[in-house]
């Protein structure tokens, strides 16, 4: 008996199927009764997309079978039993004929590439939404897979365009997912954002979950889930502060509302907590700097009174009580320094040191320019002040009397001191001194002149002298100047400094002109 021949696939298909167990509903249902209930929707999930890839692997192999299998003729050959023939004579041995070489496997056609490319692409896009696409759009990515699951059937039945259909609505449905994603994920943040200004740090996590399995190295993302996990930290932080600040520890209360604002600056209660303890700080702080400065102005004490409300008004600038107490600060200390002013004057004026008393007058003229006794100290301060600064210039040293001007101007001095009442003390002094030094810079005193009987010799600003071996002359103290002239010979000069006491020995002078020329 010939051996029993394949079934030929049918001429429409183009496509051979190879048959596949069929497997109850019943059996399936028991196994499904048998597992548990969430193990059972994920083995069937994982079962359907694994069946799929290898349902297709056997359609593709049983192409290739039937592509490569022998006719029905060599078929008929290999099975009919060879006959018996008579042994031939032995023969000179022959090579065995070259075997034909192997057929390459017939690639399967366009289309099927066409759809298994289109599978693999999509398996990508599976893939990269498994991670996020169940938290946010379960039903529509469950719709999206188990429309490839349709396309796959659709291909194992040779069903090419339906299939092909299938597939592209499939993609259309993954892109849709992908194109949404980043949109779902700003609306996530947002909620967290929400739920953190709200201070609900439980509504917070879920779309913080979802916005992370999305984007998770976003910097947004990274940004709010650092906010979150100090969150638990600054509310704690805040609740310190707020303890600190019932029991008046408000140093205690700014260091946690700052740490919480460090910790979370976007988070508007620990600023805001910050920001009124601040001010109640600044209204406690400005009570206490008004209250030290009124009593400070009440008992007199006008700088430190000044300095208190001058913070005050730092705190609260316009404040109209604070405003009137300084302004009167200001009037009682502006009549207290003119009558320091005045009254410095006047002790300046008993030392006799007017020049400080011109001061003093001025000052106090700044402030009251109408005021007549003012006027008249500085006019009297002003002229004793010129007095004693010639008196003393002059006193201080003789020799400035020993010139024919300044003499004239010492005994114009001296006549206006002689006039002045009441004579003080130091106008006295110098009254004294001075006109000790103007008898000694009037007196004439002896000098010595000596030459040769051959030079004229002539004192400037005294005369000439003449020719002489010897002579004496009275001279005024003071700088002289000699000289002596020769014809034929070269000039000499001579200074003396005359600077005698009352019983000194008599000054010398020698000029002889001895050099020819």
């Amino acid at each position: 008996m010939p051996a029993s021949k394949p079934t030929e696939p049918p001429a429409s298909s183009g496509v051979r199927i190879e048959p596949v167990r069929f497997r109850p509903a019943a059996e399936a249902q028991a196994a499904a009764d048998d597992a548990p209930p969430a193990q059972s929707s994920r083995r069937a999930a994982t079962l359907k997309l694994v069946s799929v890839p290898l349902f297709l692997f056997l359609a593709l192999a049983a192409l290739l079978y039937y592509r490569t299998r022998p006719a029905e003729g060599e078929l008929a050959a290999q099975d009919e039993p060879a006959a018996v023939t008579a042994p031939r004579p032995r023969a000179t041995a022959q090579p065995p004929p070259a075997s034909p070489p192997p057929t390459a496997p017939t690639p399967p056609p366009p289309a099927a590439a066409a759809l298994s490319q289109r599978r693999a692409e999509l398996q990508a896009l599976f893939a990269e939404l498994e991670t996020h696409a169940p938290l946010w759009a379960a039903a529509e990515f469950e719709s999206a897979k188990q429309s490839f699951e349709r396309a796959q059937q659709l291909t194992l039945t040779g069903d090419v365009t339906p299939a092909r259909a299938q597939l592209e609505a499939t993609h259309t449905q993954l892109r849709a997912l992908i194109e949404r994603a980043p949109a779902v994920r700003d609306a996530a943040l947002e909620e967290v954002e929400q739920a953190l200004a709200t201070a609900n740090l439980e509504a917070a996590r879920a779309p913080l979950q979802v916005a992370q399995a999305i984007s998770k190295d976003a910097t947004r993302v990274q940004a709010l889930a650092q906010r979150v996990a100090t969150f638990p930290e600054v509310l704690a932080l805040i609740e310190a502060g707020a303890a600190h600040e019932r029991v008046g520890e408000w140093p205690a209360a700014r260091r946690a509302y700052e740490r919480a604002t460090e910790l979370d600056p976007l988070y508007p209660l620990a600023a805001e907590r910050l920001e009124a303890l601040t001010a109640r700080q600044s209204r406690a702080d400005f009570d206490t700097r008004l209250r030290r400065g009124l009593a400070r102005l009440t008992s007199g004490d006008l700088a430190r009174a000044r300095r208190e409300l001058e913070a005050a008004l730092a705190l609260r600038p316009g404040h109209a009580e604070a405003q009137r107490a300084l302004q009167q600060v200001e009037s009682e200390a502006r009549a207290a320094a003119f009558d320091k002013l005045v009254e410095a004057a006047a002790q300046a004026e008993a030392r006799e040191a007017w020049a400080q008393a011109l001061a003093h007058y001025k000052a106090a003229l700044a402030q009251d320019p109408g005021l007549a006794s003012l006027r008249e100290g500085a006019a009297r301060s002003e002229l004793r002040a010129q007095l004693d600064e010639r008196l003393e210039w002059f006193a201080a040293d003789r020799t400035r009397l020993f010139a024919p001007n300044p003499l004239t101007e010492v005994r114009e001095l001296l006549e206006l001191a002689a006039r002045v009442s009441p004579q003080g003390p130091r106008l006295e002094a110098q009254t004294r001194r001075v006109s000790a030094h103007l008898q000694v810079a009037s007196q004439r005193f002896p000098v010595e002149v000596n030459s040769d009987g051959l030079t004229e010799v002539t004192a400037l600003k005294h005369g000439t002298l003449g020719v002489f071996t010897t002579q004496r002359i009275e001279l005024r103290p003071g700088v002289w100047n000699f000289v002596g002239t020769r014809k034929g010979y070269r000039d000499v000069r001579r200074t003396l400094t005359l600077r005698p006491k009352p019983g000194d020995a008599p000054s010398r002078v020698v000029l002889r002109c001895t050099e020819p020329i």
